[in-house]
C-alpha cells in the first residue's frame, strides 16, 4: 500500500512536493496542472516529512528512520545528511 505521508508547497506556490510511505523518492508537481514533473531522491528510506526552505532552493525530507536529508531543489542532489537524529 502506498499512501501520501509529506507535502509541500514552494514558496511561490508554482511546484508541490509529496513524499509517499514505501517509496524512496519525493515526487515534484506543477501545482497549477498536476503535471508530474520528475522526482528527487532524498532518502533510503520512507520519507515521513517535507519541508522548502523560505527562499525555496533548500527541500528538507524526513525520513522513517530518524535522518533527515537537506536537497537543494535546483541540482536534485543531497547537499547533506543528519543521520539517525533523535528527539531530546
Amino acid at each position: 500500500m502506498h499512501f501520501v505521508t509529506g507535502v509541500a508547497f514552494t514558496p511561490r506556490q508554482s511546484r508541490l512536493v509529496t513524499s509517499t510511505y514505501y517509496m524512496d523518492e519525493t515526487t515534484i508537481w506543477d501545482a497549477q496542472t498536476g503535471t508530474r514533473i520528475g522526482s528527487v531522491k532524498g532518502s533510503i528510506h520512507t520519507e515521513l516529512a517535507a519541508r522548502f526552505s523560505s527562499k525555496g532552493n533548500l527541500l528538507a525530507l524526513g525520513d522513517f528512520d530518524g535522518n533527515v536529508s537537506v536537497v537543494d531543489y535546483g541540482a536534485a542532489e543531497i547537499v547533506y545528511r543528519i543521520a539517525d537524529h533523535k528527539a531530546p
